[in-house]
């Protein structure tokens, strides 16, 4: 559900960041330049100039594909997109209960130290784990990820598909902590890095 989902954004993310660095001793990632509003514009025409009409980037057109394999939908309503296909779909849902579970008891608890995932989080994280490496590789490219954007449709302007991003986001929060229990501690930190870039 939307409403449940939505609070985990910057603030799970942020959550996972620091128990990884205080479970590794390690100095906190922040990503290299961080985010600013633009200014306020004189007029509609400015605003539409500097924000002009575009599609999505191909690499952004490459996430949804990819993280549609996880069961996750991405895209916006458009049928020439990716998106899921039912089972894909179902799968997911049948285990994103115990994924929402298992990164919010691993940030609850007082431990530097991470538990295993449960057995349906962990055989989805391994099932998973070549689109997962793949969406990180994406993530950490240098390519622009952008969704599409025509500020002049108003009402009916594209927007990013929130609930996906999120559930994108929980996934990979949980491979992190997992991946931080192994004594390769920099894939979860290329994880995290991908969270940060993603969200």
């Amino acid at each position: 559900d939307l409403e449940g989902l939505l609070p985990v954004g910057i603030d799970m993310l942020r959550g996972v960041a620091a128990a990884l660095v205080s479970s590794m001793l390690l100095v906190p990632m922040t990503p290299a330049e961080e985010w600013r509003p633009p200014g306020p514009v004189a007029s509609f025409e400015a605003f539409t100039t500097a924000f002009p009409k575009a599609p999505a980037s191909g690499v952004a057109l490459e996430l949804e594909g990819l993280t549609a394999r996880l069961g996750i939908d991405l895209a916006p309503k458009d049928k020439r997109r990716d998106h899921p296909d039912p089972e894909a779909a179902t799968a997911y849902q049948a285990v994103a209960p115990a994924i929402r579970q298992y990164v919010d008891q691993q940030l609850a608890g007082a431990s530097e130290r991470f538990d295993a995932p449960g057995g349906a989080v962990k055989g989805y994280l391994a099932e998973h784990g070549a689109t997962l490496d793949a969406i990180v590789a994406v993530a950490l490219g240098r390519r622009e990820i952008a969704w599409d954007i025509d500020v002049t449709a108003g009402l009916y302007a594209p927007t990013p598909h929130v609930l996906g991003q999120v559930r994108l986001q929980l996934v990979l929060a949980a491979r992190a902590l997992d991946e931080a229990r192994r004594p390769d501690s920099d894939a979860a930190l290329r994880t995290v890095e991908a969270m940060w870039i993603l969200v």
